[in-house]
């Protein structure tokens, strides 16, 4: 799988322009369908607001995106939040923006760079991470071994998921797909070939603020 950039989960925040509120959620989405549902929904919750536009990127790689700028002048709210999407290369995304309107006319530039900006911090709110292609591998290792095996580890930026102590240490760190091979060889080296990782399974994972997620 390649890897690819989205949201980890729903997220909100709002700015305010010219007393106009813009509410910015973006959410994960993986099919048109459940885009369309989180949308009537919103439009049902957000009733008496003036505009509830969206965008979203189905797929990896992408194979539908659509924008609406729901009653706002052409090219001013939908087609900017797909462009920002776009540009950070997000998929699997759903962002919508429901704007108040505060009674004080924003012009074209105005509009662009509000809708834009609440679907940015509606985005960051969910959490923007990058999905890639990771194996789990198991280090069984003696004591002796320990603290050098930290310390490759650790040099490396190999993720240690959990470990187990008892007769003998055993390790799951997380390896990308590509790493397989030089990281199996770069353990039996630095071990003089007494740690051969094993390799558990392959899982698509991503890392926020230090804790790791795991997908389908």
């Amino acid at each position: 799988m390649a890897s690819y950039r989205t949201v980890l989960a729903e997220g909100q925040d709002e700015i305010v322009e010219k007393k106009s509120r813009f509410i910015g959620i973006a959410l994960p989405v993986e099919s048109e369908e459940q885009a369309e549902e989180r949308i009537a929904a919103c439009r049902k919750q957000y009733w008496d607001s003036s505009h509830v536009v969206y965008a979203y990127r189905i797929g990896q790689p992408v194979q539908t995106e659509r924008s609406t700028d729901d009653g706002e002048p052409s090219h001013t709210a939908g087609v900017p939040i797909l462009s920002y999407l776009q540009k950070e290369g997000l998929t699997k995304i759903l962002v919508m923006v429901i704007r108040y309107f505060g009674g004080t006319l924003l012009g074209t530039g105005g509009l662009v760079r509000a809708y834009t900006l609440a679907a940015r911090k509606g985005c960051e709110q969910a959490g923007i991470i990058a999905v890639g292609s990771y194996l789990r591998m198991e280090l069984s290792l003696d004591y002796t071994r320990l603290g050098k095996i930290q310390y490759e580890l650790a040099q490396n930026d190999y993720p240690v998921l959990k470990s187990e102590y008892t007769d003998k240490i055993r390790m799951e760190v997380l390896v990308r797909t590509e790493d397989r091979d030089s990281f199996i060889k770069h353990m039996t080296e630095v071990s003089d070939g007494t740690v051969i990782p094993e390799e558990l399974e392959a899982v698509n994972a991503a890392e926020l603020n230090g804790e790791w997620h795991f997908f389908p």
